[in-house]
């Protein structure tokens, strides 16, 4: 580990999607489909220089999605020969608009001054200890299992988040040997409707169609599924290309992944050993992750006073206590002027469909006794600005 000195400060960024080369230059006329251009990543690797120079700094925790290895069109293979995870996260991290970013990420992991730590998310859930090294030699790798890990420290739990959400968490169970889970397909799916059209999927068309699946008493994830694939111009019987990614040596027809997951929602309880509920889990998947945070971390004394999240790409921060019931032993959260006894922040994102590149930066200032968390937007320009504060006593 790096020697910290006086720097008091970590920084929390994730959700980058850094895709390959054929993401942003497809083949065969194809529309560009990834989530991060290159201005972007320029923005980004320009904030990692920024950051290395910052003497502040004492941790960098990426919370998962750095690399993208869901979003890809069905028509094209995921894993292009030779084909292997380790290839595949290669690609990625060779890709020309990528470069800078990765020069700096491994700069930092280098530094004798700043720890790296990596936490993987969903779209990067296959990515292993001894692919994320060989990439950037002396990051710090937390991940657990495929989709799992939480960097913890001084009160201090911090994940990707998606563990928490119905069509996104890890699935080892509805389709037997592998663990992508229905996500996975719906992210191929609703890349194929980008890269022929050029346009994403109207949500209220699938809300629509989702409707009325439930009202013929279809299961929830299958009918969301089956809408997506409508929205999409696909069929049951258009093949997804999986070119061995998670152990899919052949392709996979649109029909087979619906009656994979069509049990998703009603299993979700007995099989996911978390504190959120199926109804809890549908609603952080629309991006009510703070739900999550509640139910994980605040309601269990001890266990964190402080979490931050990423996956859901929508930047946030909130503060709480927990307030005495009139009823002895009932407990309620409610917002409340500072300082706080649990905060709640969101990272945010940086993919060029969002408008603003967020991060969650904390800071430990003993001498004042007040545990800081901010909510921070970098800008083209190179400045920071500061979006919300809330703060801890030590």
């Amino acid at each position: 580990m790096a020697s910290t000195g006086d720097r008091t400060k970590r920084i929390f960024v994730s959700d980058l999607h850094m895709g390959d080369e054929e993401s942003l230059h497809p083949p065969g006329g194809l529309h560009p489909y990834g989530w991060l251009y290159a201005d972007r990543a320029k923005m980004f690797a320009d904030f990692l220089e920024l950051k290395l120079k910052d003497p502040g700094v004492k941790e960098i925790i990426i919370l998962g999605d750095l690399f993208d290895e869901w979003v890809c069109p069905t028509v094209l293979d995921p894993v292009p020969p030779p084909s292997s995870s380790l290839n595949q996260f290669q690609r990625i991290a060779r890709s020309s608009q990528n470069a800078a970013a990765i020069a700096n990420l491994r700069a930092i992991a280098d530094s004798d001054e700043i720890d790296l730590i990596y936490v993987p998310g969903n779209h990067d859930m296959l990515i292993t200890k001894e692919i994320i090294t060989e990439i950037i030699p002396g990051i710090v790798y937390m991940g657990t299992a495929p989709g799992e890990g939480v960097f913890t420290a001084d009160g201090i739990a911090a994940e990707h988040g998606s563990m928490y959400c119905l069509f996104n968490a890890p699935d080892s169970y509805n389709s037997p040997g592998h663990v992508l889970p229905l996500g996975y397909f719906i992210a191929r799916v609703v890349a194929e409707k980008v890269a022929k059209t050029g346009s994403s999927i109207n949500y209220l068309e699938v809300l629509a169609g989702t409707i009325l699946r439930l009202l013929g008493a279809t299961d929830f994830a299958q009918a969301v599924f089956a809408s997506i694939v409508e929205a999409s111009g696909l069929s049951g019987t258009s093949q997804i290309k999986m070119g061995g990614i998670d152990g899919y040596s052949e392709p996979v027809q649109v029909l087979q992944v619906e009656k994979w997951f069509a049990d998703l929602y009603d299993q979700w309880d007995s099989n996911m050993p978390n504190n959120v509920i199926k109804e809890e889990a549908v609603l952080d998947d629309t991006g009510r992750l703070f739900l999550a945070a509640i139910s994980q971390y605040f309601m269990t004394k001890g266990k964190a006073d402080i979490v931050i999240f990423g996956h859901t790409h929508i930047y946030e921060i909130h503060g709480l206590v927990f307030a005495m019931e009139e009823e002895p032993g009932e407990k309620k959260l409610e917002e409340s002027e500072i300082p706080y006894d649990y905060i709640y922040a969101n990272s945010g994102t940086w993919i060029n469909q969002k408008k603003l590149c967020t991060f969650v930066e904390t800071q430990i200032d003993e001498s004042a006794g007040k545990h800081y968390v901010r909510l921070m937007q970098y800008t083209r320009d190179g400045s920071i600005t500061l979006l919300g504060e809330r703060y801890k006593n030590l």
